[in-house]
């Protein structure tokens, strides 16, 4: 009924019922073929190029499914493409070779001379590269193809994590190595991981805050332990609070604080400080203390800080000459000196970081799982 719908010059009707034969033989060849040719007719190159890619992939011999191929090919505008499947189809079908691959393949090959003679001939060079660009593309034949992605950098990117793992102190360094140095292999043999970690074992992530925040969330996410229950931070400055320690942002005003040489242990590297002192959140109302518990368990905390603008001179009135005015602030008696702290010789041990939780109820109701919401110290 195909056949002869095509004949009729029936064509949509045609691919409907190479449709409903292709749904009950999906390997039949023929099929394609035949629907390929009726998309042509509807003015469908790119559907028919599809069916007759897959005829081609079902029976490589077939030399009727690689001319309508060419002639799909041709119609996108894809010389290159279309002088090879149609080669294809002459050399499948030998001392049957019909009129209209012959006369394809000679399309085709003065479809690329009239392709080079305009890219020679444009004197816009910025035209004159995007025509050579498009005709060099299609020699990048990925047309029904699947891409795959290589890392060339993932053994240095697990090597990385897991020094800055060791030099850290993470608590969960066994969970990290065993889950690292297989995530690649099982995420090419079809595992989906997250895409923060993707990013990290290809090397693709920008300097600075975002670099700081792909390691450890990559830290984070090889650790099952945290995994399930923190996920990925919220933001790029939040703190990682465990039970047994604390990491923070180095830019953040509590790494600023903690950062300055005063606790021994701590290591500042990749934008992050640590092993810092565990944490207890205070809360900061009567309503807080059901979700404040004695076990802090594994979270993100970011630090709420006031913000101090660097302009903050004093402004001339509009009443005020300039002259006195400058005059007045060069005098150092108008100005308070601050004095600076007695120097204390006693010892004394950091134990602790308390943080106080801001009520920010809809916030916290409606933020990830395992992110504690703006805190302030």
């Amino acid at each position: 009924m195909g056949n002869e719908a095509l004949k009729n010059k029936e064509y949509q009707k045609a691919a409907d019922l190479y449709g409903e034969a292709i749904a009950i033989d999906n390997g039949n060849a023929v099929y394609r073929c035949n629907k390929s040719a009726a998309l042509m007719k509807l003015n469908k190159p790119d559907k028919a190029g599809h069916e007759a890619y897959v005829a081609t992939c079902l029976d490589a011999t077939y030399a009727k499914a690689w001319s309508c191929l060419g002639m799909a090919f041709l119609e996108m505008g894809l010389a290159k493409r279309a002088k090879l499947a149609y080669e294809n189809a002459l050399a499948m079908a030998g001392n049957d070779a019909t009129v209209n691959m012959r006369e394809g393949l000679k399309a085709a090959r003065d479809e690329i001379t009239r392709s080079i003679r305009a890219i020679n001939d444009e004197k816009d060079k910025e035209k004159q590269h995007l025509l050579r660009n498009k005709f060099l593309d299609q020699d990048w034949d990925i047309y029904g193809k699947m891409v795959q992605l290589h890392s060339l950098v993932h053994e240095r990117q697990v090597d990385g994590l897991l020094l800055f793992a060791r030099r850290m102190k993470w608590p969960y360094m066994k969970e990290v190595r065993d889950t690292a140095e297989d995530v690649y292999s099982n995420m090419r043999g079809g595992a989906i991981i997250n895409i923060h970690l993707h990013d990290w074992l290809y090397g693709m992530m920008l300097p600075g805050k975002w670099f700081a925040f792909k390691i450890k969330a990559a830290l984070v996410l090889c650790s099952p332990t945290v995994k399930a229950q923190m996920g990925v931070s919220p933001y790029f400055d939040c703190g990682v609070v465990l039970p047994t320690r604390s990491y923070w942002r180095v830019r953040t005003v509590l790494g600023r604080v903690l950062g300055l040489g005063c606790l021994p242990g701590v290591v500042s590297l990749c934008g992050w400080i640590g092993p810092c002192p565990t944490v207890t959140f205070v809360p900061s109302t009567a309503a807080d203390k059901a979700d404040v518990k004695a076990d802090v368990s594994p979270c993100y905390a970011r630090i709420k800080a006031r913000h101090i603008a660097h302009y903050g001179m004093p402004q001339m009135r509009s009443t005020e000459e300039i002259e006195p005015y400058m005059e007045e602030i060069r005098d150092a008696s108008n100005w308070i000196v601050p004095e600076p702290p007695v120097r204390d010789m006693s010892t004394c041990d950091t134990t602790t970081i308390e943080l106080k939780a801001l009520p920010l109820e809809r916030m916290r109701r409606n933020g990830p799982r395992g992110a504690r919401w703006p805190t302030r110290t």
